[in-house]
């Protein structure tokens, strides 16, 4: 991955920090959801991720990342391509070295968690198109309801807390996680009910989501 590739460009002067942790990860997500625009990046962002201690030094530092082009000025989106350790190291010095290494740790976990929230954005926007596709004739309100129940559950899974998510299971239909699957799993049994499988199993598409008999969504005829 490409911030792989970046990360191993800085290790010679970054370290191995266990100071980013779960809880920490989660934290930050719940910060950035409760943001209009959850990609921009701001100064209070770097305090909740334990960067800084406190709004003055952080906006320092916001600051500072953007005049090196790591945050985008017109929207405070992150520009990973634009991380360079020897850049930072040099001109972010109103923290310590182990502040910077955790500083680079949240900016590339950051950058996988957007690349994973496009992800899901795309697959809402593709299944709205598959369902047309394979239901021309079908009346606008009945192909809106479908595609509502299935960005329920797409947006569920979406905005699930990183220490939320199971390996493997973020595309599947019947992910059981708890309580937050409650009302989802009340959903694929319906779904099983209605137009399941054979054997009760939710028929679902290359993208993890409910395939409608003979319709062509998941490309069996």
């Amino acid at each position: 991955m490409f911030s792989k590739a970046l990360h191993s460009s800085i290790a010679s002067w970054s370290f191995h920090d266990d100071s980013f942790t779960q809880a920490t990860k989660d934290k930050v997500f719940l910060y950035q959801l409760s943001h209009q625009d959850i990609k921009a990046i701001t100064p209070h962002t770097l305090v909740i991720g334990n960067v800084c201690d406190e709004d003055r030094t952080s906006t320092k530092i916001h600051r500072q990342l953007a005049d090196l082009n790591i945050l985008i000025k017109s929207d405070n989106h992150l520009n990973a391509a634009a991380i360079n350790g020897t850049s930072m190291a040099k001109n972010i010095v109103l923290i310590t070295r182990h502040k910077l290494s955790l500083l680079v740790n949240l900016l590339f976990w950051w950058e996988e968690e957007m690349m994973r929230w496009d992800g899901f954005e795309a697959k809402k926007a593709n299944y709205a198109q598959q369902l047309e596709e394979a239901h021309p004739d079908e009346s606008a309100e009945e192909r809106s309801r479908k595609m509502n129940e299935a960005v329920k559950i797409i947006t569920v899974m979406q905005r699930d807390m990183p220490s939320q998510r199971q390996e493997g299971k973020e595309t599947s239909w019947n992910t059981t996680g708890g309580s937050r699957r409650e009302w989802e799993l009340r959903e694929s049994e319906r779904w099983v009910s209605e137009r399941g499988g054979p054997g009760g199993e939710v028929v679902e598409d290359e993208h993890g989501l409910p395939a409608y008999e003979h319709s062509g969504v998941d490309g069996r005829e």
